[in-house]
């Protein structure tokens, strides 16, 4: 009967004993004789190490999940590394963050000057991402490609750091990964309203901070690729432009 008064508490001690699992409390009307100790407490020890071992095979097994997790995502982002269409690409690493992430919301945004432009938005706006600033009057999204570290905010309006404004968003948390190389920041990807149900623990973070970070290099490359082929068209209208040029010049001196 848990409405009942507590009258004896057992320490559940751990195999080595310098960790507690917990304590068991045993609830009644009356108290248990002393002589029913000595059989009790053996039990007691039992289930004591009984239940370090379970914990420690959950922890085997959530181990492995997040490695699996993390395995399984840096395959998925490898096999995006060959893809030079930079539109696609983008579209594909949100899509491959957010699912990682738990999350349906987010975008991802190129730095442009001294701002960001946002190139894929799936319900988050670049006007949004904007509104989310420091008290300084940076915007997060900012200070993570100033600094180069994942911004997370567990809760956007009970975050002291940030300036919301008198604008309600229907925000909750929200997760900045910068896009960074050894060649500076390129932009960020962006994590909106993250469920509780998936998490955003550090595990998880590692990962995605991983994936950012490949994401950042096959970013880079479909940039390089972008730049190449617009030169080679700016190659091409300049040969195509001498050889207008030419023809209007007469083949051989008029006598």
């Amino acid at each position: 009967d848990l409405g009942a008064p507590v009258f004896a508490v057992a320490h559940l001690a751990s195999e080595n004993g310098d960790t507690s699992p917990g304590y068991l409390l045993i609830h009644g009307s009356h108290s248990c004789p002393v002589e029913n100790w000595a059989l009790i407490r053996p039990v007691i020890t039992h289930f004591a190490l009984s239940l370090e071992r379970l914990y420690r095979i959950e922890d085997v097994q959530q181990s492995a999940w997040r490695n699996d997790e993390a395995l399984l995502a840096m395959n998925e982002m490898g096999a995006l590394m060959g893809t030079l269409d930079l539109q696609i690409l983008l579209t594909k690493i949100l899509e491959l963050t957010l699912r990682l992430s738990g999350a349906d919301v987010g975008s991802i945004v190129l730095k442009k000057g001294d701002s960001f432009e946002s190139r894929v938005e799936w319900g988050f706006s670049a006007e949004n991402a904007r509104s989310i600033r420091l008290r300084g009057g940076e915007t997060l999204i900012d200070a993570a490609m100033r600094s180069g570290e994942p911004e997370y905010v567990p809760s956007v309006y009970l975050d002291d750091r940030l300036d919301t404004g008198a604008e309600s968003l229907p925000l909750d948390s929200f997760v900045v990964l910068p896009l960074t190389t050894i060649n500076g920041s390129l932009g960020a990807i962006n994590v909106v309203n993250v469920s509780e149900e998936s998490g955003f623990n550090e595990a998880r973070l590692s990962t995605l901070k991983t994936i950012s970070s490949l994401a950042a290099i096959a970013v880079e490359n479909a940039r390089f690729h972008e730049e190449a082929l617009q030169n080679e068209k700016l190659k091409e209208q300049a040969r195509i432009a001498e050889t207008i040029q030419k023809g209007f010049f007469p083949r051989r001196i008029p006598e």
